[in-house]
């Protein structure tokens, strides 16, 4: 029996890095209290790791708005030392991620509990691939997002709360850009 109600338990999990965000801004916020110079040098690192779990964990909690209260899909993703693993019933891919070229999500009509948003990840030399947002390890793939400076993070906040059909960009790299650019003035 549980005391804590569901939805508690979700926001709680949701908000949990920054929950230690704030649990590093008090032990700063005392070494300062305790006075002197030492402890006032002892609490930046705390004040440095508060803002930066708290900025990280403020951006993942906005993504996680509809994906935590999702079913899970087939599906494992992974991520081990800069390669994005995901194995699907019957399919399965590793993606290097030096060799992404464009990071995209599609969001779609959800239609009887089944997934609405994906990521699309295109690569060199490989075919792309079409990851579920709700695969068991999911949130991997926003981790890895940290690897493509200039990620458009506010892009995928956005799709995570739109409902209905759309793509957004995440990254894309600057060969692939150009070469997009270079097709539509040609049109």
């Amino acid at each position: 029996m549980s005391f804590v109600r569901p939805e508690v338990k979700l926001a709680l999990a949701r908000y949990s890095e920054v929950i230690w965000a704030g649990a590093a801004l008090v032990i700063a916020l005392w070494l300062v209290w305790l006075g002197g110079i030492l402890f006032v040098m002892l609490s930046l690192p705390f004040f440095a790791a508060a803002l930066a779990f708290g900025l990280y964990g403020i951006r993942r909690a906005r993504f996680h708005s509809r994906q935590s209260t999702a079913p899970k899909s087939e599906g494992v993703v992974d991520l081990i030392e800069q390669e994005l693993t995901f194995f699907d019933s019957g399919y399965g891919a590793k993606i290097a991620l030096s060799d992404v070229t464009r990071i995209e999500i599609r969001t779609c009509e959800p239609e009887d509990g089944e997934e609405d948003m994906f990521w699309i990840i295109s690569q060199k030399r490989a075919p792309r691939v079409e990851i579920p947002a709700s695969a068991v390890g999911g949130d991997e793939v926003f981790d890895a997002l940290v690897a493509f400076p200039g990620a458009d993070y506010e892009n995928v906040i956005t799709a995570s709360q739109h409902k209905g059909a759309k793509r957004f960009l995440v990254w894309e790299d600057d060969a692939a850009r150009i070469a997009r650019e270079k097709v539509v003035k040609l049109h």
